[in-house]
């Protein structure tokens, strides 16, 4: 499939694959508790935005969003589930496949797949996200990611970490 048949294919495909994704896909838990390193302004302990990637692909992100060599298309800028577009600047940092970052001191701002189009659940929501746009993730969320088996796209999924 070629640019816009594979991506009709894949918008049309994204709420029925969640649920498989779901089933058949394993995903690693987040695990950390609050205060592990990230202060707020006053240095009280807080909660640090954090991703890992299960996915087949390399994915990055950004723990500098607002200041950087890079540039990041951030379609929630202000970390809400509304289109809040800004073009900003940034440091990208590679993940590789399985790995890990955010907590013990590391807060993850923005998360996306530069080499591929992504299926987005943000907090329930489902979207599809083009190759590039990054999602804004707040100090208590976590982006977890993994490929849809249905598919074969990555698949990134925020939620709340309560600590």
């Amino acid at each position: 499939m070629h640019g816009n048949s594979r991506a009709r294919a894949i918008s049309a495909g994204v709420a029925a694959t969640v649920s498989a994704f779901t089933l058949l896909v394993a995903l690693p838990s987040s695990a950390h508790a609050a205060g592990e390193g990230c202060k707020d302004k006053n240095g009280d302990a807080k909660l640090c935005g954090e991703v890992s990637n299960a996915s087949h692909l390399a994915m990055h992100t950004t723990i500098k969003l607002g200041s950087g060599s890079d540039r990041c298309d951030v379609w929630n800028y202000d970390g809400g589930d509304k289109q809040k577009w800004v073009y900003a600047e940034c440091t990208q940092k590679k993940l590789s496949s399985g790995g890990r970052r955010g907590g013990s001191g590391v807060d993850v701002d923005a998360v996306t797949f530069n080499s591929e189009a992504y299926i987005l659940d943000f907090h329930g929501a489902t979207t599809w996200k083009a190759k590039g746009v990054w999602t804004k993730i707040r100090d208590n969320e976590t982006a977890t990611c993994g490929t849809d088996v249905g598919l074969g796209v990555p698949f990134c999924r925020i939620t709340w970490d309560l600590g």
